[in-house]
């Protein structure tokens, strides 16, 4: 259906270049076309409200809750069995968990116990729906969030499951960054905030503004919050408890964070009315039953035999029941390495023996990579590489900044700098210069032949060589020095209140001034009778300009994101060139050039840069042909999960491991961004009584 709106405006402004091109052609008069162009910007500004009410017709909170149940019901399912490496409708082992009275001030009830199998059940005993799981990296968290999802989206909806569980990352909730510090927020604007945050997740989703906006407000929303200790600042995760404390829009909850980190934020906030709950390691009983429901009956006669004695002490040895290896195995995560790694090999005791659990840990990791190679094919054929996998993965995280507003760990649109923090910057930035304004000279030289046939002195023509060489110099260190931009064709912002207000209070008086400023131009420079519809003409293109792009909030798939972006871009250059083709065909000079020149002068920087990065990162080996299937593959592997329109991989000691692999990282390295930073601690825990008061 998105595909089918954008071709059909497509459809509508290509109708509406042609129907000007043809009354120019029959001479009408510019008080006509006028009236022509003044229609279509009506339609333009009345068909978003006229959509917007039917939308909210059909978008009663009740509808848009069943169907978005519907929705991630598929899709956990689908995340799970990337997570768990299996097929079908596969279950996680049963990681158990257990109450853990001293963590928050008050509690919300539940039992002394709970394990995965059951987890909607302990979730359904509590008072108000507030449940907080901690565990260590690797425990099982995120698995047991999925499980408590699906569980809970399995009997929806029923009368005692009226929100709809949606997990979300914390890694991109953010409410410094404006400026403000953790010290200058009260509750109330960071309850605000995190309200906010809430509909962005949802319009990630599909649903607009508004419904957003009346599903949050309604408690239609059951938020799971995944990875309080990923935001990876002190700072913005006490914020996020705070939002969670305030009475005023107390809302039943799930968060995870890992039991180190919340240990560091107790001082300074703790969370109310919670019950808090601790994963436990993996029984060795659990362990050995899962292995057998994986790889079948058969690993008890062949491959697991060794591993498998030891984890049920069958053979006597109290070394094997308490050595690293069955220690190891007592976490998901490492449980999830071992079976990837050794699915198709040998028993993994014989190689992982007489290793630390660190060690075993270390080893598990390294076979991550070529175990997923060999598992996972190309689309096109063939298998990568596991050692270019490692070398792509690790420089695309060294080059990932805060690029696109997004806490990742991979940004696509910055993979540029993976070649190289100078080459491709320069390369694009003169690739673009050079073509721009050789597209400049050459439409001049097509409107004005007469150019050619002129015999300059030579100081002249050494002068507008030397001017041409500062001109295109000039305009490489602009493109340069520009941010990187991703941007989407959508009229989604028009269809709400706010947008709508911007759209008049900002878009079209700008829309206006341009216009009227190049009616003015023509009527003095070249024909009073050209200026209306020329100027009408600019109005229309800035208008489709300015209100038909928004920054995308998600992606099904990595490389969605170059071809959505890509695609605004291509629609943006097609409007502005056909202007300009029809201002230079209403004065009687040659379209073609013309166009192209008006198409190239949208053209931003970001993909030159890519362009560029992709040529050099081959050369140099640092980058793959196509780094958006590249991705797409990682995230099909299971290696890579996605958070907005970022990549992040998919554990932290996965991440750790590959830059501690790098000498190139200092080890200990971490990401920070904004809020409070680990050196203000200190300056968190001192103030922690002012800020229980607030």
């Amino acid at each position: 259906m998105r595909i089918f709106r954008i071709v059909l405006w497509g459809i509508g402004v290509a109708a509406l270049v042609a129907a000007t091109v043809v009354l120019v052609m029959l001479q009408t008069r510019g008080g006509e076309i006028a009236g022509v162009l003044a229609l279509f910007v009506g339609v333009v500004v009345a068909v978003p409200t006229l959509d917007a009410w039917i939308r909210q017709r059909r978008g009663r909170p009740e509808a848009v809750a069943a169907g978005l149940a519907q929705r991630l019901r598929v899709e956990e399912a689908t995340v799970l069995a990337r997570l768990l490496g299996d097929l079908g409708d596969p279950s996680p082992a049963d990681v158990g968990f257990r109450l853990h009275d001293g963590r928050a001030r008050r509690t919300d009830g539940g039992g002394p116990l709970g394990s995965a199998f059951d987890v909607a059940g302990y979730y359904r005993t509590l008072d108000r729906g507030r449940l907080l799981i901690l565990g260590d990296a690797g425990a099982g968290k995120t698995v047991l969030l999925i499980k408590l999802a699906l569980d809970l989206l399995g009997r929806w909806p029923t009368a005692d499951s009226k929100p709809v569980p949606i997990r979300m990352n914390l890694a991109s909730f953010d409410p410094f960054a404006d400026g403000k510090r953790y010290n200058d927020a009260t509750s109330v604007q960071l309850s605000e905030q995190f309200e906010s945050w809430l509909v962005i997740q949802l319009r990630r989703r599909g649903i607009d503004q508004r419904t957003a906006a009346e599903l949050v407000a309604g408690g239609w929303i059951l938020p799971l919050l995944d990875g309080l200790d990923e935001i990876g600042d002190l700072g913005r995760s006490a914020a996020v408890l705070r939002a969670l404390n305030f009475a005023a829009r107390a809302r039943p909850f799930v968060l995870t964070c890992r039991t180190g980190w919340f240990g560091r934020l107790a001082p300074a906030e703790q969370l109310r009315d919670v019950a808090v709950v601790e994963l436990q390691p993996l029984p060795r009983a659990a362990v050995r039953d899962y292995v057998i429901e994986r790889l079948g009956p058969s690993a008890l006669e062949s491959r697991w035999r060794r591993t498998l004695d030891a984890l049920s002490g069958s053979d006597g040895r109290a070394s094997d029941r308490t050595s690293p290896v069955v220690e190891a195995l007592s976490s998901p995560w490492r449980l999830y390495l071992c079976i990837t790694a050794f699915a198709e090999r040998g028993d993994p005791y014989a190689e992982l023996a007489g290793l630390t659990v660190d060690e075993v840990t270390a080893h598990l990791l390294a076979q991550l990579i070529p175990a997923l190679t060999e598992q996972h094919p190309r689309r096109v054929g063939g298998r990568w590489q596991p050692e270019e996998v490692e070398r792509w993965l690790r420089g695309m995280t060294h080059s990932s900044e805060r690029l696109i507003g997004e806490a990742a760990d991979i940004a696509l649109p910055a993979v540029w700098r993976t070649a190289g923090r100078v080459l491709p910057r320069v390369i694009g930035g003169f690739g673009q210069a050079i073509l721009g304004w050789g597209l400049g000279a050459v439409a001049l030289c097509v409107q004005y032949p007469s150019l050619l046939a002129v015999d300059f002195p030579a100081g002249v023509a050494a002068a507008v060589v030397v001017f041409g060489l500062c001109m295109v110099t000039g305009t490489a260190l602009v493109c340069m020095g520009m941010p990187v931009m991703v941007s989407t064709l959508s009229l989604q912002s028009l269809r709400a209140g706010r947008g709508r207000r911007l759209l008049f209070t900002r878009v079209l008086p700008w829309c206006l001034l341009g216009g009227a400023t190049m009616s003015g131009v023509v009527a003095l420079v070249l024909s009073p009778h050209d200026a209306l519809p020329i100027g009408v003409m600019f109005f229309v293109i800035m208008l489709v300009q300015l209100s038909t792009g928004r920054r995308p909030l998600a992606m099904a798939r990595p490389s969605q994101l170059v071809r959505l972006s890509v695609g605004f871009d291509v629609v943006a250059a097609i409007t502005c060139g056909l202007g300009f083709g029809i201002v230079a065909y209403l004065v009687g000079k040659p379209a073609a050039p013309s166009a192209l020149l008006g198409a190239f002068l949208l053209a931003r920087p970001t993909w030159f840069r890519y362009l560029a990065a992709i040529v050099v990162g081959r050369w140099r080996s640092r980058l793959p042909a196509r780094p958006g299937q590249f991705l797409d593959w990682a995230y099909e592997a299971g290696l890579v999960r996605l958070s907005g329109i970022g990549v992040e991989f998919r554990h932290a000691e996965l991440r750790e491991w590959l830059t501690a692999a790098d000498p190139a990282v200092p080890s200990g390295s971490t990401r920070s961004s904004g809020g409070l930073s680990d050196g203000e601690e200190q300056v968190l825990r001192a103030a922690a009584p002012v800020h229980r008061r607030r």
